[in-house]
C-alpha cells in the first residue's frame, strides 16, 4: 500500500538505513534526495513532487545534504556538490584545480555555503563558482562544524573544537 504518498514505507520496513533521505524545506519549496538515488522537488508543500533526476549532470547513488543559500539550492553528493537556482539546470561545483569535492555536511551562513573534505573547511565563493580552502589541514578527523558571521568551528573526533577567525 502506498498511501498516495511517493515516500511512504511500511513501518515494518523502517530501519535506520532505509531512513537515510535528505530532505531542505524553503516555505512551500521542498527537496528530497531519496535513498534510491532519486532527486525529488516540491513547490507546494508536498501535495505534488517532480523527480528530477534526468536533469542531474551524473547519477547519483547517495545523498548527503541538501540546503538552500538565498535562492539557490546546494546538493551534496556521492560524486560532488551540485547547485540549482530553479531544479531544472544544475552545476557542479569544483575546487581551483576543477575537482568536485565530496563531502558529508554543507553549513549555510548567510548566503555563504561551507563544506568539509580531507579534514579542510571550504568556502564557496560564488563570485567564481570555486570552493575555496578557509583553513589549513586540521589535524583530527572533523565530525562537525558551524560558522557564525566570521568565526568558524569545528568538533573533531581527538582535538576537541578548533575555532578559526575567518577575517581576511
Amino acid at each position: 500500500m502506498s498511501n498516495g504518498n511517493p515516500f511512504y514505507m511500511p513501518p515494518s520496513l523502517i530501519s535506520p538505513d532505509s531512513m537515510s533521505f535528505k530532505i531542505a524545506v524553503a516555505g512551500e519549496n521542498i527537496y528530497v534526495g531519496k535513498r534510491d538515488g532519486h532527486l525529488m522537488h516540491s513547490l507546494d508543500e508536498g501535495k505534488t513532487w517532480n523527480d528530477l533526476t534526468d536533469h542531474l549532470p551524473f547519477p547519483v547513488q547517495n545523498y548527503k545534504s541538501i540546503v538552500f543559500a538565498g535562492n539557490f539550492v546546494f546538493v551534496a553528493t556521492d560524486k560532488g556538490v551540485l547547485l540549482s537556482a530553479n531544479g531544472t539546470d544544475w552545476h557542479t561545483l569544483t575546487d581551483v584545480e576543477k575537482t568536485p569535492l565530496v563531502t558529508n555536511r554543507l553549513v549555510v551562513d548567510g548566503t555563504t555555503v561551507y563544506c568539509e573534505t580531507k579534514q579542510k573547511i571550504y568556502q564557496l565563493n560564488r563570485n567564481i563558482g570555486i570552493w575555496q580552502p578557509v583553513t589549513p589541514e586540521i589535524p583530527y578527523p572533523v565530525s562537525s562544524f558551524d560558522v557564525d558571521n566570521n568565526t568558524l568551528y569545528a568538533g573533531t573526533f581527538g582535538g576537541g573544537v578548533l575555532r578559526f577567525s575567518l577575517d581576511n
